[in-house]
């Protein structure tokens, strides 16, 4: 046993030099960062899904207003220029003076910088031709191209579209021309009422990318109901490239006749592009705006960028406090700590001081009290230890005492349970066999405990010694009940004083004369089942109610009494203490003597041990795990 003990504490105190291996400090830090960590996480996506959520309906959004401004302010320089060349058109038919029509061209040309020239042309009513007949060029414009080719001629279409033109019956034909034979321009036809002759003007569409499309953010461009590109912000960019990506766009938006919308289309090597569009069904073309997705997204993602910066710097500041303020956590611990491996090696005199005016600071005058006090401690529990060591040794003693607890002989049969509330008890019970009877013997002193044991050992010294003197002189035949009462109430009286009282009950039975003499001194009632063939019932057993007196001890003077009975065959005397009586269940309810009653007269007719257990087993079973705060005796004696 000492080995196990050695082995363990030298475990212990292994385990107690060892090294920590994470210290609370780092369990602490970690905690707080992962929390910490998983939170920044969760916000940074939360976040940055938010942005871009954001972001993304802001660029569509953007991209919708953009495409709408820019067609609007398309729509209105093109309309301003038809309003222009229609009133240019009513003043010139009304004038049939030449020089008159001049001076209105140059003035009309001084205004309007984007006016290239003015052509007229008469129907040739024998050829059904249309003829050429005045020409007038904007002499600004023909100082800058200085005579360029480009800007005199005509495009080569423009013939057969005037043709169609009488040929349809149509008075207007409006349209943007960017032929390579030709300057890019604004091409406005129209009819006199008597249809006789057509006037063509032309205006300079150079200026329009500079004047609509200023966005920096932006690229557009204008195509017509073919897929060509009328003007582009950037020219250069217009290439096979170009069309072989847009050209199914082109086609897809004519087909479903989508007035408005955007797109996303991939650019190879340049990656994708938000393209808005819409159509001008007035003047038959549509305007687009491009933006590159990386290029939308740039700022939003500086601000992400700079989110996760500031997330980071305040995770760093957030480890740095949690650092700071694990250090005044752990550092107290650590001399506690300190101060248990002083204790362990038997110093209980130094204390530890810690002032951080919080729980640890507590447990440590708690824990400065308490080393205070261990010494005195100690100094108790040896001193228990040694009354634990008196009181086993008194309960070896009273074990003594006892007889076995079965015994088995031709005219008889008994058998015997004792149990102790605590160390030492208050029953006991007893027998002896003396020339030719039988002495049982049951008592209960008041409590339990050392005193009610000494007073027990006294009982049980004073029964041997009246049976022994019995045994040595030839002249007594037995002492009786009564007798045996009396010399006992003497041995209490001297051994308890008034303090410890007992209750007793002394039975001889006789088997030559098959009697039961019995006297009691304020025990409880035993019981005797009078046999009879047939299933035990209670009307069977009866209760030594006679020869009742004072309890011993209680007065020295006190006269005991003597009853005696007949004892048939397989009769059945049970002797008990209160204890097993008065027992409670988990409820609080005693078993009492009406259960007990029972459970003895139907096992009457076993022998002396199934009695006793039967009714110890159903006694248990009803306290339910409680155990008896009180001695619990039995003793039953079968007589044949």
């Amino acid at each position: 046993m000492n080995d196990k003990k050695d082995k363990k504490e030298k475990k212990l105190e292994k385990k107690l030099k060892r090294p920590v291996f994470f210290p609370i400090k780092f369990k602490f830090l970690a905690t707080q960062l992962t929390v910490f960590t998983i939170s920044l996480i969760a916000f940074l996506a939360f976040t940055i899904d938010l942005i871009l959520n954001d972001k993304t309906a802001y660029i569509y959004e953007n991209s919708i207003s953009h495409i709408e401004s820019q067609s609007n302010f398309i729509e209105k320089f093109l309309s301003s220029e038809l309003n222009s060349s229609l009133l240019l058109f009513s003043s010139l038919d009304g004038q049939n003076d030449l020089n008159s029509q001049r001076d209105m061209l140059e003035r009309f040309s001084s205004q309007n910088l984007n006016f290239m020239d003015l052509t007229l042309y008469k129907k040739n009513r024998r050829k059904n031709l249309l003829e050429e007949s005045f020409d007038f060029q904007n002499p600004k414009l023909e100082r800058r191209f200085k005579g360029s080719a480009k800007m005199r001629r005509k495009h080569r279409m423009v013939f057969r579209e005037l043709h169609d033109l009488i040929k349809s019956g149509e008075d207007r034909i409006f349209k943007i021309v960017t032929e390579k034979e030709t300057i890019p321009h604004l091409f406005v036809a129209m009819r006199n009422k008597s249809r006789d002759k057509v006037y063509v003007f032309r205006y300079l569409v150079e200026n329009i990318a500079s004047d609509i499309f200023q966005s920096s953010s932006y690229t557009d461009f204008i195509v017509n109901y073919d897929g060509k590109v009328l003007i582009h912000s950037i020219p250069e960019d217009v290439n096979s490239d170009f069309y072989d990506i847009y050209q199914p766009v082109f086609n897809e938006i004519i087909e479903n006749k989508t007035r408005s919308g955007v797109q996303t289309i991939e650019k190879p090597g340049l990656g994708e592009f938000l393209v808005s569009f819409k159509i001008n069904n007035q003047f038959e073309i549509m305007i687009f705006s491009e933006i590159s997705r990386n290029k939308a997204f740039e700022f939003t993602k500086l601000i992400i960028v700079k989110t996760i910066i500031f997330g980071l710097f305040v995770g760093v500041l957030i480890y740095i406090i949690s650092l700071i303020f694990s250090q005044t956590i752990t550092r107290p611990l650590d001399k506690l700590m300190n101060r248990t491996k002083k204790l362990s090696e038997g110093d209980f005199k130094s204390t530890v001081s810690i002032w951080s005016g919080d729980e640890i600071s507590k447990l440590a005058n708690s824990f400065n009290f308490m080393t205070s006090k261990l010494d005195t401690f100690l100094m108790e529990m040896k001193d228990k230890g040694r009354m634990e060591s008196e009181l086993q040794t008194a309960k070896i003693v009273q074990d003594s005492l006892f007889p076995l607890n079965q015994v088995k002989e031709e005219k008889y049969e008994l058998f015997g349970h004792y149990q102790s509330a605590s160390e030492c008890g208050g029953d006991w019970w007893g027998y002896k066999f003396s020339k030719g009877k039988l002495y049982l013997f049951v008592g209960d002193a008041t409590g339990h405990g050392v005193p009610a044991a000494l007073v027990t050992a006294s009982v049980s010294s004073g029964c041997q010694t009246i049976v022994n003197y019995i045994e040595d002189h030839d002249d007594e035949d037995y002492v009786p009940p009564d007798k045996i009462l009396t010399y006992l109430n003497k041995v209490v009286k001297m051994t308890g004083g008034d303090a410890i009282l007992m209750t007793f009950f002394v039975a001889v039975y006789d088997p030559e004369k098959r009697t039961l003499e019995y006297s009691n001194a304020s025990h409880n009632f035993p019981l005797i089942y009078k046999y009879k063939d047939g299933k035990p019932t209670k009307k069977d057993v009866k209760a030594l109610a006679k020869a009742i007196s004072r309890r011993l001890g209680d007065k020295p003077d006190t006269v005991y009494e003597s009853e005696t009975i007949d004892i048939a065959p397989n009769d059945v005397l049970l002797l008990f203490s209160d204890g097993v009586i008065e027992a409670y269940n988990p409820e609080g309810i005693i078993w009492g003597e009406r259960k007990f009653m029972k459970s003895f007269y139907t096992m009457a007719q076993k022998d002396a041990r199934k009695i006793v257990d039967n009714i110890l087993s159903d006694a248990f079973k009803y306290y339910e795990g409680v155990e008896p705060d009180d001695d619990v005796t039995l003793v039953a004696a079968k007589f044949f």
